[in-house]
């Protein structure tokens, strides 16, 4: 069962819980809950989704206490519109899911609270774009990225990644992109030249998200700027044994998803012969 709900409900004082035990209550506002202050509980089959993709796209700070098991759905007509939990959010120990369809998740203090035991999951699609954007270390119950994409930033003095986030669980096998905002901090990707070959993978290996348990190893996740351009042009470097040149190898980044988290690894695309 839904419910669209597109006016208030009762009188904007009202402050009563609002329960939402099984199917789907769909809002535009939280106003349309009678207010915007008091207690969202989600039982495990029930879902409250807020949507403005019909509406006029806009910010949204969700002022009432989050608690219970179900889904909280979020799409706010663009995917550059951010969506944030208020101090006032804290404390009702949600342990549920909230899907970002479009807009972005400003992961700071509150958000790491309210999210300690729930789940984040970044989708994207034709329809949308959720996102988040690490900055400083924070914690949450888990992360999927379905689609959706994760944005960090790197220190032009230390060039090292200045977010990162350790979670529960992480679930990359639905794909989606790692991106950088400013890629001309980052390192050289690949070794000096006249290095010897194999110590040229001994170089960058930030780790963005660590997590204990991990489903989806591999390089599914694409590596870019924010605008979906490559972070970096091929860095080519000569291959030297026992002081002959003997090749050429051509570096670059990836996105790699391990046991342990994701971590932006160095690649070496095939090696070109000199014979």
């Amino acid at each position: 069962m839904a419910v669209n709900l597109s006016g208030p409900v009762i009188n904007s004082a009202n402050t009563a819980e609002v329960t939402v035990n099984a199917g789907t209550l769909e809002v535009e506002n939280l106003t349309n809950l009678a207010s915007a202050a008091g207690i969202v509980n989600l039982g495990l089959q029930g879902t409250l989704a807020i949507d403005k993709s019909n509406g006029t796209a806009a910010d949204l700070n969700f002022t009432r206490s989050l608690t219970g098991q179900g889904q909280l759905l979020v799409n706010l007509g663009d995917s550059d519109k951010a969506f944030s939990f208020d101090s006032s959010s804290v404390s009702g120990g949600f342990s549920g899911q909230l899907t970002m369809n479009d807009g972005r998740f400003i992961l700071d203090a509150n958000a790491a609270q309210t999210m300690a035991n729930a789940t984040l999951r970044l989708k994207g699609d034709l329809h949308g774009l959720g996102s988040t954007t690490l900055v400083g270390n924070q914690t949450m119950g888990g992360l999927i990225i379905n689609g959706g994409k994760i944005e960090v930033d790197y220190d032009a003095t230390t060039h090292l990644p200045t977010g990162h986030l350790t979670v529960n669980r992480f679930d990359a096998t639905g794909g989606g992109a790692l991106a950088i905002t400013t890629p001309s901090h980052m390192p050289s990707a690949g070794a000096s030249s006249g290095v010897s070959f194999f110590d040229h993978d001994d170089n960058v290996e930030d780790q963005i998200v660590s997590a204990t348990d991990v489903a989806g190893v591999g390089s599914q996740l694409a590596l870019t700027g924010v605008d979906g351009t490559p972070v970096a042009s091929d860095q080519v470097i000569s291959v030297i044994q026992n002081g002959v040149q003997t090749g050429n190898a051509h570096y670059n980044y990836m996105a790699a998803v391990k046991e342990d988290g994701l971590y932006i690894w160095p690649r070496i695309n095939p090696v070109g012969c000199i014979c």
